[in-house]
Protein backbone atom coordinates (compact mmCIF):
# COMPACT_ATOMS: atom_id res chain seq x y z
CA UNK A 1 0.00 0.00 0.00
CA UNK A 2 1.70 3.48 -1.21
CA UNK A 3 0.29 6.97 0.92
CA UNK A 4 0.78 9.92 -0.66
CA UNK A 5 1.50 13.25 1.64
CA UNK A 6 -0.86 16.01 0.44
CA UNK A 7 1.60 19.31 0.67
CA UNK A 8 0.63 21.83 2.26
CA UNK A 9 -0.13 25.42 0.79
CA UNK A 10 2.80 27.72 0.61
CA UNK A 11 1.85 30.22 1.61
CA UNK A 12 -0.12 29.58 4.09
CA UNK A 13 -3.48 31.54 4.31
CA UNK A 14 -3.69 34.45 6.45
CA UNK A 15 -6.71 35.94 8.13
CA UNK A 16 -7.05 39.47 7.94
CA UNK A 17 -5.76 42.17 6.03
CA UNK A 18 -2.22 41.76 4.25
CA UNK A 19 -0.72 44.22 4.33
CA UNK A 20 -2.43 46.19 7.74
CA UNK A 21 -1.93 49.57 8.90
CA UNK A 22 -2.61 50.69 12.72
CA UNK A 23 -2.14 54.07 14.44
CA UNK A 24 0.83 54.39 17.20
CA UNK A 25 0.20 52.74 20.88
CA UNK A 26 -2.98 51.16 19.50
CA UNK A 27 -3.73 48.12 20.02
CA UNK A 28 -2.83 45.20 17.74
CA UNK A 29 -4.53 41.55 17.89
CA UNK A 30 -3.29 39.36 15.49
CA UNK A 31 -6.07 37.40 13.33
CA UNK A 32 -3.37 34.81 12.53
CA UNK A 33 -2.99 32.11 9.67
CA UNK A 34 -3.92 28.97 8.91
CA UNK A 35 -3.10 25.42 7.75
CA UNK A 36 -4.87 22.81 6.41
CA UNK A 37 -3.77 19.14 5.32
CA UNK A 38 -6.22 17.64 3.57
CA UNK A 39 -8.83 17.30 6.23
CA UNK A 40 -6.36 17.81 8.97
CA UNK A 41 -6.48 21.09 10.77
CA UNK A 42 -3.11 22.27 11.36
CA UNK A 43 -3.73 25.64 12.35
CA UNK A 44 -2.97 25.05 16.33
CA UNK A 45 0.81 24.17 15.10
CA UNK A 46 1.01 28.01 13.21
CA UNK A 47 3.99 29.44 14.82
CA UNK A 48 4.27 32.85 14.94
CA UNK A 49 6.96 35.00 14.84
CA UNK A 50 7.28 39.34 14.78
CA UNK A 51 9.34 42.05 16.26
CA UNK A 52 6.48 44.50 16.37
CA UNK A 53 6.61 47.55 18.59
CA UNK A 54 3.22 49.86 17.87
CA UNK A 55 4.60 51.94 20.01
CA UNK A 56 7.30 52.93 17.13
CA UNK A 57 6.26 54.02 13.85
CA UNK A 58 7.73 51.52 11.03
CA UNK A 59 7.54 48.65 8.81
CA UNK A 60 6.75 45.18 10.79
CA UNK A 61 6.98 41.11 9.60
CA UNK A 62 5.19 39.04 11.21
CA UNK A 63 6.42 35.33 9.96
CA UNK A 64 3.89 31.92 10.03
CA UNK A 65 5.47 28.80 9.96
CA UNK A 66 3.91 25.34 10.50
CA UNK A 67 5.64 21.99 9.76
CA UNK A 68 4.22 18.90 9.43
CA UNK A 69 5.64 15.54 8.40
CA UNK A 70 8.74 17.10 7.21
CA UNK A 71 7.48 19.55 5.42
CA UNK A 72 6.96 23.47 5.80
CA UNK A 73 5.03 26.08 4.58
CA UNK A 74 5.09 30.04 5.43
CA UNK A 75 3.92 33.00 5.37
CA UNK A 76 4.02 36.87 6.10
CA UNK A 77 1.81 40.19 7.02
CA UNK A 78 3.25 43.30 6.62
CA UNK A 79 2.23 45.92 9.33
CA UNK A 80 2.61 49.36 9.18
CA UNK A 81 2.43 51.66 12.46
CA UNK A 82 2.04 54.99 11.80
CA UNK A 83 2.36 58.38 13.80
Amino acid sequence: REFHTLPLPDPLPIDGEEPEEISACSDYTDPGARAHRGRTDLSGNVEEQSDLDTRRPGDYTITYTVTYRGRTAHATRTVTVRD
